[in-house]
């Protein structure tokens, strides 16, 4: 991926993003040819995007310790369900990984997640995986129109970039 070559870079990829890639989307599950066919470039993406972050030595991913939790629930118990050996195993790659920066929630990143979510009525779950990031990342890649908020930005720091054409609100 093109955003993907250049100087050392802290990334977030947000959870949705994770479920794409490891969720293979089932055609039955589509109104339309065409919804099924836009999920599978979806997935793809999403899984390039993975795997090129994980392999790149100039990339390094960091994820909350919220963030594991939400990984872990959306693979295994939200929508199409894996199966929980798989996710478990997983995320224990992930938890091991010298890839992937696991930082702790802290309490006073609940405290200013729960000031922030009333403020701006975005979802307290963003905030638990953002805030004990920021400062370490200067990307996130998502979709969920929640990140276009400029609090995510960090002031113009941070870059959003939504890695598929649509955003949506979750």
């Amino acid at each position: 991926m093109k955003t993907l070559v250049g100087r050392e870079m802290n990334i977030m990829i947000d959870t949705e993003i994770w479920s794409y890639a490891f969720k293979k989307p089932q055609k039955e599950k589509f109104s339309t040819y065409d919804l099924f066919l836009k999920a599978m470039e979806m997935h793809k993406k999403a899984k390039e995007l993975i795997s090129s972050s994980l392999v790149n030595p100039q990339i390094k991913i960091y994820v909350s310790t919220h963030q594991l939790a939400e990984i872990f629930h959306v693979l295994g118990f939200r929508g199409h369900q894996l199966p929980l050996n798989f996710v478990t195993s997983l995320l224990a790659d992930i938890i091991v990984s010298e890839k992937i920066v696991k930082v702790p929630v802290r309490i006073e990143h609940v405290v200013s997640a729960i000031d922030l979510s009333f403020k701006t009525k975005i979802h307290i779950w963003d905030f638990l995986c953002f805030l004990p990031i920021k400062d370490f990342i200067s990307k996130i890649f998502t979709n969920d129109e929640h990140f276009k908020h400029n609090i995510f930005s960090d002031n113009g720091r941070i870059e959003v970039i939504n890695p598929f054409k649509d955003w949506i609100k979750i």
